[in-house]
């Protein structure tokens, strides 16, 4: 079901805070508080869409991953990109264009290159 609420910009911000530390705290929770290494996430704002960006790394499995969320007044987009065996240069080679082509439907704010 479709909800008419559109967030205002405090609840944009407060909601984009709140999804990317649950989503933080799963991924380190799923492999184990010591196999997984996450980054600082960063946020930033264009457009009026809120932007959270982090990544991290499990050395056991070789698995890397890189998570962008954004938020808008109607919702959080998350987008996830995950692989095994690359180099972290690789990886960010990989996603860096992946998440730069991310644009939201109209109405929503724009792309999310700047973000990235």
């Amino acid at each position: 079901m479709r909800s008419s609420h559109r967030m205002t910009n405090e609840e944009q911000i407060t909601t984009l805070q709140r999804v990317t530390a649950l989503r933080q705290r799963t991924e380190v929770g799923v492999a184990g508080s010591s196999a997984v290494a996450l980054t600082e996430a960063t946020f930033a704002t264009s457009g009026g869409v809120h932007a959270a960006r982090y990544g991290g790394v499990e050395r056991a499995s070789q698995r890397q991953f890189h998570c962008l969320l954004l938020c808008s007044p109607s919702g959080v987009s998350v987008f996830y990109y995950e692989v095994i065996g690359a180099t972290e240069q690789e990886t960010e080679a990989r996603v860096r264009p992946i998440f730069n082509s991310v644009a939201l439907g109209a109405g929503q704010g724009g792309e999310a290159g700047a973000f990235c």
